[in-house]
């Protein structure tokens, strides 16, 4: 049983009302097989709307159908990704709503990092957004010290990622209207990996904490 996933932004908390990707097809095809249980989870699922209220002014929609072997081909090929929320589909599949689990030590691990990065962003005259810093969609937003503000993604995991966490940081930094930034921590040093956008390239640098 093949099931279409559409992603959607009915909220937009942008400064001009627009969401960046909305001219394009976000859209995902699982399979979830063909036995009885298959068949009835599917046929639960098709034809609800499941929202995720972000917490900033965004809301984003994940519409489910039912799609036949056909259709599910064209809208693969049409289909411009998902804007890297790959992980709601597997919460409605998983929990049947749109939520975000994290256990308690990737939480700690997640803070520690951040608390760590965000020491090393003053030491080099970065400026924190208050306004906007904090929220779900992003994990830091800061002015470099030319006055540059940059949507920022900080991971702290053994595993880099680096695909996965490219196309979460482009999503967000896309509703935001800013150029992306990636921090991930090098397992076992005081070194932090930066990826920076930089036009249709992307700059890598290696920082060090004091």
């Amino acid at each position: 049983m093949l099931l279409a996933f559409s992603l959607s932004m009915p909220r937009v908390g942008s400064w001009d009302g627009k969401w960046s990707q909305e001219n394009k097809l976000h859209v995902r095809v699982r399979n979830l097989g063909r036995g009885k249980r298959a068949v009835e989870r599917a046929a639960k699922l098709s034809g609800i709307n499941f929202y995720y209220n972000f917490g900033d002014g965004w809301s984003a929609r994940v519409s489910v159908t039912a799609v036949t072997a056909a259709e599910a081909r064209a809208l693969r090929r049409r289909s411009a990704g998902f804007c890297g929320y790959d992980w709601m589909i597997d919460s409605i599949l998983d929990h049947g709503v749109i939520r975000r689990t994290m256990g308690a030590m990737q939480r700690r691990k997640g803070r520690d990092g951040r608390a760590a990065f965000v020491r090393l962003l003053h030491d080099r005259d970065w400026t924190l957004d208050k306004t906007r810093d904090g929220i779900i969609s992003d994990d830091i937003v800061a002015a470099d010290p030319n006055g540059q503000m940059w949507s920022i993604e900080v991971k702290n995991t053994k595993n880099l990622m680096v695909l996965q966490t490219k196309r979460q940081a482009m999503a967000q930094a896309s509703r935001r209207k800013l150029p992306w930034m990636i921090a991930f921590s090098i397992h076992g040093t005081k070194s932090w990996l930066i990826l920076r956008q930089q036009g249709r390239r992307i700059d890598a640098t290696c920082w060090q904490e004091g």
